[in-house]
């Protein structure tokens, strides 16, 4: 005998475990009410602090950020990812302390190495840095998030470039 019920069918051979039986029904009668199935979490609106799957994130998240490639430390203090920029300001003070420790001989390929690192480094903000940027900090919504992310662009350039012509202007200025 088979009974409908609002979240499905309860056939005789359920309830007849005292585990299955609802509070005040007994044995071979049905339960007075069902209990519902394990709630599913409802939708709830995705904030960017939350742990997201990647199609939670705005398309402006999936950009490469000179803005992080840049300005690394900096990109990253200024968009609340502080704690992932004093762990890569920790990481670059040891390999460049490194350097004092090191025999003559192995400067070099140390220099080479600790090198790679934070190039490596630098190219993982410019392919994760909005992300992060977007996870870490309370954004009204994606536009203002792009926004502010092509702010850091520029910047990033403006800073690149000031250091490429500062660099030329020493060289020159030496004679070397």
């Amino acid at each position: 005998m088979d009974i409908q019920y609002p979240y499905g069918q309860l056939s005789s051979q359920q309830g007849s475990r005292p585990s299955d039986r609802v509070p005040g029904s007994t044995a071979g009668s049905p339960p007075e009410q069902t209990v519902p199935p394990a709630a599913q979490p409802a939708e709830a609106e995705v904030s960017p602090g939350d742990s997201q799957s990647q199609a939670d994130y705005p398309d402006s998240t999936r950009k490469w950020s000179w803005g992080a490639f840049w300005l690394g430390i900096i990109y990253l203090f200024g968009n609340g990812a502080w704690q992932i920029g004093i762990l890569i300001l920790v990481l670059s003070i040891v390999l460049s302390a490194g350097l004092y420790y090191l025999p003559f001989v192995y400067q070099s390929v140390y220099s080479l190495f600790s090198g790679i690192i934070i190039l490596g480094i630098e190219i993982f903000l410019g392919m994760r840095g909005r992300r992060i940027a977007w996870q870490k900090k309370d954004w009204s919504d994606g536009g203002h998030f792009a926004r502010v992310q092509k702010e850091w662009d520029i910047w990033g350039f403006i800073i690149f470039g000031a250091t490429i012509l500062l660099t030329i202007v020493a060289v020159v200025a030496t004679g070397v």
